[in-house]
């Protein structure tokens, strides 16, 4: 893969298997369903994706939901030999980017987003593990706030396990 070659495009056209060959190469969750439908699910429902491409081979992915002035980044994925080191050897987790392909992404998304009205934008990450690259782009840590998640258990289950 050469880093040199790659072209970034707003809202891309790509094709559910050539999506699903991405996730799968990459460890990255969508791609463990072996699924075209599951993988394409996201991509289609989102309000903005980057793509990055090296001849017609999906390299990295922005996927963005918008709701009135905010805008958060649901996938913030990049092919794990334009990375680097990478500890989880997952494409969704960022921890280098050598190349400055993931910061190329960002700032065309930032731009986009922008020219749509967006004046926040937030991403949840790995704590201790992608804080250094998202810091780069600019983004800071937001004290204030807690998130409070469902991890798809049956809520009995969960119940049982909290009483």
């Amino acid at each position: 893969m050469n880093p040199n070659n790659v072209n970034i495009l707003v809202n891309p056209e790509i094709s559910p298997s050539k999506l699903l060959e991405y996730y799968v190469r990459n460890g990255i969750c969508e791609g463990k369903y072996d699924d075209e439908n599951i993988a394409f699910m996201g991509l289609k429902d989102s309000h903005l994706n980057i793509g990055a491409f090296i001849e017609n081979e999906v390299v990295g992915l922005i996927r963005v939901l918008k709701e009135g002035l905010s805008a958060e980044i649901v996938e913030f994925s990049l092919d794990l030999k334009l990375q680097g080191y990478n500890r989880y050897e997952e494409g969704c987790m960022l921890e280098t980017d050598p190349h400055d392909i993931a910061k190329q992404m960002f700032e065309i998304m930032r731009t986009e987003l922008a020219k749509r009205g967006i004046n926040q934008i937030s991403r949840i990450i790995v704590e201790d593990i992608e804080e250094t690259l998202y810091k780069s782009f600019g983004l800071v840590h937001n004290p204030g706030h807690k998130q409070y998640v469902w991890d798809g258990q049956p809520f009995s289950d969960f119940h049982e396990k909290h009483k």
